[in-house]
């Protein structure tokens, strides 16, 4: 027994514990090797050698940092969400990289296009089942289609080929989106953007601005049509950004003008004296629209302190 014992701790004794820093291994970037003991050759410095040999494969290059330290430099991109088994001489480690997963992703709400970049290479194949978009209104979710404007390895610009205006974008990434080497992709992700838009800081000095009379459809005299907005002083601050208009994308506010006696008459207006008229290509005739002023829309000496629906 005893001398099993002697056996056992002379066996340990010539081997070295490797270890892997960090403990999950990013894709492209350096790791290390360190070792208990004096294991690795000082008198090489860098070295195209396979010093190590993996299950899935590692193509890398080696830097000998010391002889208990070895420097790992992928030449090729990692798998994600992979565990590696590897050997050194006669002495076995593992590890495990980093998740396939989501590290960038935008919105250019003008454009209408969203920018997504992964840790990996995604098979394109995927695409249309692994992400989806989805426009958010008050009481609806709409899926939204889109086209792939640019495709690269792991990043993909994304064209939004419907209707979205001011509402929230949702961005659904789920387990159907797979890499090149069939990876999955972990867990449904989602993000949700343009559902807080820039809001206007309120200016405490400015006092409330009072809009009795609700915005209304009128024709104009050239055949088109503006959502026109009653007021007692002229809206400031570009109104654009605090005005939002349901299935309308592009509009302008236009200057403000004097209503007269008889114009007021005419709309049955009975607190206001001015208005601005919001123009757009997009206005349809015999249609409602749902409109928000939000809180910031300002004029000279007022602004709106809460959200206005209509």
């Amino acid at each position: 027994m005893k001398k099993l014992v002697v056996l056992l701790l002379f066996s340990a004794a010539l081997f070295a514990n490797l270890t892997v820093v960090p403990q999950t291994v990013p894709l492209d970037e350096p790791f290390e090797i360190n070792s208990s003991k004096a294991k690795f050759d000082t008198s090489l410095a860098y070295t195209h050698t396979p010093l190590l040999k993996c299950q899935p494969a590692l193509e890398a290059v080696y830097k000998i940092q010391s002889s208990k330290k070895l420097k790992v430099i992928p030449t090729k991109k990692l798998k994600s969400s992979t565990h590696y088994g590897c050997r050194y001489g006669k002495e076995k480690f593992s590890f495990q990289t980093e998740a396939f997963k989501l590290e960038e992703a935008a919105y250019f709400k003008d454009e209408k296009i969203v920018r997504l970049s992964f840790n990996d290479r995604v098979d394109k194949t995927t695409l249309s089942k692994g992400i989806s978009l989805t426009r958010l209104d008050t009481l609806t979710k709409t899926k939204l289609n889109y086209k792939v404007l640019h495709a690269n390895a792991n990043t993909f610009v994304l064209k939004i080929t419907e209707k979205v205006g001011d509402s929230p974008v949702e961005l659904l990434v789920n387990e159907q989106l797979r890499t090149v080497d069939q990876i999955g992709f972990p867990k449904k992700e989602r993000q949700a953007f343009n559902s807080d838009e820039v809001e206007l800081s309120l200016d405490a000095k400015k006092s409330a601005l009072n809009l009795i009379d609700a915005p209304r459809m009128v024709a104009l005299k050239n055949g088109e049509f503006a959502l026109r907005i009653f007021v007692n002083d002229n809206l400031t601050n570009k109104p654009e950004k605090a005005i939002s208009i349901e299935g309308i994308e592009n509009f302008n506010v236009g200057e403000y003008h004097y209503m007269g006696y008889k114009l007021r008459k005419r709309y049955n207006i009975e607190n206001a004296y001015y208005y601005h008229d919001v123009t757009s290509k997009e206005f349809q005739p015999n249609s409602r629209y749902k409109v928000t002023l939000k809180k910031g829309l300002r004029t000279y000496a007022n602004e709106l302190k809460e959200d206005l629906h209509y």
